[in-house]
């Protein structure tokens, strides 16, 4: 069985992380300008999620980082 979850992903001060990409169902998906996410065919259970945000200078993202929950 699947489910579809959602979710928000954010900085450790809370500020909202648009753009990040977020892994655990049926394809990738990406934030949006709030952090906001939706996640098609999460498998039931116990899971992972994963997300990561691209290396962006301009916006002082200067490597790129990476976390799950």
């Amino acid at each position: 069985a699947t489910t579809q979850l959602f979710g928000r992903v954010q900085f450790e001060d809370g500020r909202p992380a648009p753009t990040a990409l977020v892994a655990g169902g049926l394809t990738l998906v990406r934030t949006d300008e709030q952090g906001n996410f939706a996640l098609e065919g999460v498998p039931v259970g116990s899971r992972t999620i994963s997300a990561g945000l691209e290396r962006n200078p301009a916006v002082g993202i200067d490597f790129p980082r990476l976390g799950s929950a």
